[in-house]
Protein backbone atom coordinates (compact mmCIF):
# COMPACT_ATOMS: atom_id res chain seq x y z
CA UNK A 1 0.00 0.00 0.00
CA UNK A 2 1.11 3.56 -0.75
CA UNK A 3 0.30 6.56 1.57
CA UNK A 4 0.82 10.07 -0.32
CA UNK A 5 -1.41 12.60 1.35
CA UNK A 6 -0.43 16.39 1.97
CA UNK A 7 -2.49 19.01 3.54
CA UNK A 8 -3.13 22.07 1.97
CA UNK A 9 -5.10 24.52 4.73
CA UNK A 10 -4.11 27.83 2.38
CA UNK A 11 -7.08 26.13 0.05
CA UNK A 12 -8.73 24.71 2.73
CA UNK A 13 -8.70 26.26 6.08
CA UNK A 14 -10.22 22.82 7.31
CA UNK A 15 -7.89 20.58 5.69
CA UNK A 16 -5.22 21.02 8.45
CA UNK A 17 -2.12 19.20 9.15
CA UNK A 18 -3.11 17.67 11.99
CA UNK A 19 -5.89 15.89 10.28
CA UNK A 20 -4.66 14.93 7.04
CA UNK A 21 -0.69 14.65 7.65
CA UNK A 22 -1.38 13.31 10.73
CA UNK A 23 -4.24 11.73 12.10
CA UNK A 24 -5.04 10.65 7.94
CA UNK A 25 -1.72 8.21 8.03
CA UNK A 26 -2.84 6.63 11.26
CA UNK A 27 -6.23 5.75 10.27
CA UNK A 28 -4.78 4.75 6.83
CA UNK A 29 -2.49 2.57 9.01
CA UNK A 30 -4.44 0.84 11.38
CA UNK A 31 -7.13 0.37 8.03
CA UNK A 32 -4.09 -1.29 6.77
CA UNK A 33 -3.11 -3.51 9.34
CA UNK A 34 -6.72 -4.40 9.83
CA UNK A 35 -7.10 -5.90 6.28
CA UNK A 36 -3.77 -7.64 6.50
CA UNK A 37 -1.28 -5.89 4.61
CA UNK A 38 1.96 -6.49 5.20
CA UNK A 39 4.31 -3.70 3.89
CA UNK A 40 3.35 0.70 3.70
CA UNK A 41 5.45 3.14 1.65
CA UNK A 42 4.71 6.31 3.08
CA UNK A 43 5.77 9.70 0.72
CA UNK A 44 6.03 12.14 2.83
CA UNK A 45 8.56 14.94 2.81
CA UNK A 46 12.35 15.88 3.39
CA UNK A 47 13.74 17.47 6.74
CA UNK A 48 10.23 15.96 8.36
CA UNK A 49 12.74 15.56 11.46
CA UNK A 50 14.91 18.82 11.49
CA UNK A 51 11.97 20.78 11.39
CA UNK A 52 12.13 23.73 13.72
CA UNK A 53 10.27 26.69 14.58
CA UNK A 54 10.62 30.21 12.82
CA UNK A 55 9.34 33.30 12.79
CA UNK A 56 6.54 34.75 10.55
CA UNK A 57 3.48 32.94 9.36
CA UNK A 58 4.74 30.71 6.87
CA UNK A 59 8.02 29.44 9.15
CA UNK A 60 4.91 28.23 12.00
CA UNK A 61 2.77 26.97 9.53
CA UNK A 62 5.59 24.74 7.59
CA UNK A 63 6.64 23.61 11.56
CA UNK A 64 2.86 22.27 12.08
CA UNK A 65 3.14 20.41 8.82
CA UNK A 66 6.57 18.78 9.24
CA UNK A 67 5.19 18.17 13.12
CA UNK A 68 2.53 16.54 12.07
CA UNK A 69 3.82 14.79 9.10
CA UNK A 70 6.55 13.26 11.84
CA UNK A 71 3.82 11.86 14.20
CA UNK A 72 2.22 10.21 11.08
CA UNK A 73 5.99 8.48 10.50
CA UNK A 74 6.21 7.76 14.06
CA UNK A 75 2.82 6.02 13.91
CA UNK A 76 3.46 4.00 10.97
CA UNK A 77 6.97 3.01 12.30
CA UNK A 78 5.27 2.00 15.79
CA UNK A 79 2.83 -0.10 13.67
CA UNK A 80 4.85 -2.93 13.12
CA UNK A 81 4.14 -2.95 9.81
CA UNK A 82 7.47 -2.87 7.43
Amino acid sequence: MVIALGSNSFKDPSNKPELVDNKGVALLTDEAKAAGVKQVVLISSAGVTKAKPGEGDFAKIMYNVMSSKLEGENYLRKSGLS
